[in-house]
């Protein structure tokens, strides 16, 4: 009985852990949250190109992005060998289209 309760406890561990590293958790919100620079990239914000903090750390180029609570971008910056060489700021009006877009430095 001890056995099974112990494989009861790692099989709902293991549940836990795929539910929550799946990729269907929804819009992204807040940040920074870490995105690859691939060469010719204009879109950096794919699933593809998403990095954990400990790879986006050892990267040369890299872009943090904060996310609003709809999941858009309004706040993108490039980092070159750990400093910031472009920002970008958006700006959403309230039916969700992109009206001004700030690129600064």
């Amino acid at each position: 009985m001890v056995i099974v309760k112990f494989a009861l406890i790692f099989f709902l561990i293991f549940m836990t852990m795929v539910l929550v590293n799946s990729q269907g958790q929804g819009p992204l919100q807040g940040g920074p949250f870490y995105f690859l620079e691939t060469p010719g990239c204009r879109n950096p914000v794919q699933p593809q190109y998403r990095l954990n903090g400990w790879n986006a750390f050892h990267r040369r180029n890299v872009w943090h992005i904060w996310f609003d609570d709809r999941g858009r971008p309004v706040d993108m910056r490039l980092f070159h060998d750990g400093q910031e060489t472009r920002r970008t700021q958006l700006f959403w009006d309230k039916n969700g289209h992109l009206w001004n877009r700030k690129d600064s430095l």
